[in-house]
């Protein structure tokens, strides 16, 4: 049941925006589910008592900041981001011009006391307990790509007690079905870097060849960091691309 209590407090905020919020609040505090679909519009008219018209600008406003979005036919549903599937946006890796999606290994995962930098990018406090995850992004069991993980211990305990071997290959899912934690946005960056050592070793680079790091803060749908993941990959997979209207 949507709750409506709050509305009309902000007589000069368009009903329309305090219906929006007061939707992404109940998205935000589980009430609507991910994945399940929102009530049609003329119900959501009648206990909002306010016009159809009202109700689709709402919707328009949550379906343009990703909290919802619409089936042809079958109705608006509660957002569900594939973020990790959306790094392939900028590494292609196809074999016989088929596009996959890189195998995982786990190459370390320990607890560790947050640096002032992994602190500041997850946004808690230095030295608070973090989970470090390396992986490894194979195709066709050659190396093409690094990550770097870093969760928070308290929101993410669960993660280590799960042995490395069983491990999904897309990791969000996984967060929403273990413990409930969905990802909903994320802000990437992208660059250029000489490889260390180490992610030479492990990309059978030589030490300072250009790779493509890219870093991206994942966050819920309040707005909280959930995760710092820090990624380098081969520049040969590398294709950048924007649709700009």
């Amino acid at each position: 049941m949507l709750h409506t209590n709050m509305l009309h407090l902000a007589k000069h905020v368009p009903m329309y925006v305090q219906i929006a919020e007061t939707i992404r609040a109940d998205i935000v505090d589980g009430t609507l589910a991910i994945g399940k679909a929102l009530p049609a519009e003329h119900k959501l008219a009648t206990q909002f008592q306010v016009a159809p018209e009202t109700i689709r600008k709402a919707i328009r406003v949550l379906v343009e900041d990703g909290f919802l979005y619409r089936k042809q036919g079958k109705g608006t549903f509660i957002a569900k981001a594939k973020f990790d599937l959306s790094l392939f946006r900028f590494f292609h890796y196809k074999h016989n011009d088929i596009l996959q999606t890189p195998e995982s290994i786990i190459l370390k995962k320990n607890t560790a006391p947050a640096s002032a930098e992994v602190a500041k990018n997850l946004d808690i406090a230095i030295g608070d307990k973090i989970i470090f995850i390396e992986r490894l992004r194979l195709v066709d069991d050659t190396p093409v790509q690094l990550e770097n993980i870093y969760v928070s211990a308290h929101k993410f305990k669960f993660l280590m007690a799960i042995p490395n071997g069983e491990f999904d290959t897309l990791l969000y899912p996984m967060y929403e079905q273990q413990a409930g934690i969905v990802v909903a946005s994320a802000d990437e960056s992208i660059s250029i870097a000489k490889a260390s050592e180490h992610i030479a070793t492990h990309l059978n680079l030589n030490i300072g060849a250009c790779v493509i790091a890219l870093q991206r803060i994942a966050r819920n749908h309040a707005d909280q960091v959930l995760e710092w993941r820090c990624c380098f990959g081969l520049t040969d997979n590398f294709k950048y691309s924007v649709k700009i209207k």
